[in-house]
């Protein structure tokens, strides 16, 4: 831990680049929005379910 990657706009739209996919600056902030917001619904959702045991067969 401790090796945090921050990722910008501009690094965004060059990664895209490299793959053939072009995108605007604000694109770019678009996208970098949008995966802030599901990497957070996704840690959320680990939280709610520390704790709780999953067994097959088991659902709800």
């Amino acid at each position: 831990m401790g090796n945090f990657i921050y990722m910008t706009p501009e690094k965004v739209m060059e990664i895209l680049a490299k793959n053939g996919n072009f995108v605007t600056l604000s694109e770019a902030e678009i996208i970098l929005s949008f995966l802030a917001n599901l990497a957070s619904i996704s840690l959320q959702k680990i939280v709610e379910n520390e704790g709780r045991s999953i067994h097959p067969g088991e659902h709800g």
